[in-house]
C-alpha cells in the first residue's frame, strides 16, 4: 500500500480481524478509559492523512476513524475537535466511506454502526464543543442504512 506507513497498516489490519475484541456484544458496557491501542499521536497522524486524502484512501482512513473511535471516543473526538471542518467532512461522507458493503471485505459495517452507536451512547463529555461532535455523530449514525454493492 504505497502512501502508508507500517503503523497504517498494522492498524487496518487490528481494524479488519474484529477489533481485538472491543466491543464485541451487543448491549454490554464498554470501558474507553484507558486506550493503549490508540494514542494521539495516531490520531493525529490519521488526521493528516485524512486532509491529503485522495481516491481509496477516504474510506480506508474512514473506516480507521470509526475503529478509533469506537476504542477510543474521548482521544478521537478530543483530536478531531481541533479541525472540527475535517470533522465535519468526514461525518458527512461517512456513509460512503465507511457504510457501503462491498461484499469484498471482513467487516460487519452494519455491526460496526451499531458498536460505533454503542460506545457513543455510553461515553460523554464535559467539554461542550466534544459533547455536540459526540451528538452529531450519533445523529449521523443513526441515519446511516449500510447499503449491500
Amino acid at each position: 500500500m504505497k502512501g502508508f506507513s507500517l503503523t497504517t497498516i498494522l492498524m487496518l489490519s487490528v481494524f479488519c480481524l474484529g477489533s481485538l475484541g472491543y466491543a464485541s456484544k451487543p448491549g454490554s458496557a464498554i470501558d474507553t478509559t484507558n486506550c493503549i491501542v490508540w494514542d494521539r499521536l495516531d490520531m493525529q497522524h490519521m488526521l493528516q492523512k485524512w486532509k491529503q486524502r485522495d481516491g481509496a484512501a477516504c474510506e480506508m482512513i474512514s473506516d480507521v476513524f470509526c475503529e478509533f473511535e469506537l476504542d477510543c471516543p474521548g482521544t478521537f473526538l478530543s483530536v478531531m475537535s481541533v479541525d472540527k471542518k475535517e470533522f465535519n467532512a468526514w461525518v458527512s461522507q461517512l456513509q460512503e466511506n465507511s457504510f457501503i458493503d462491498w461484499g469484498n471485505d471482513c467487516l460487519n459495517r452494519e455491526c460496526l454502526r451499531k458498536q460505533m452507536l454503542e460506545t457513543l451512547y455510553y461515553w460523554k463529555s464535559d467539554d461542550k464543543l466534544i459533547e455536540s461532535m459526540r451528538r452529531e455523530l450519533i445523529a449521523a449514525l443513526k441515519k446511516i442504512h449500510v447499503e449491500k454493492q
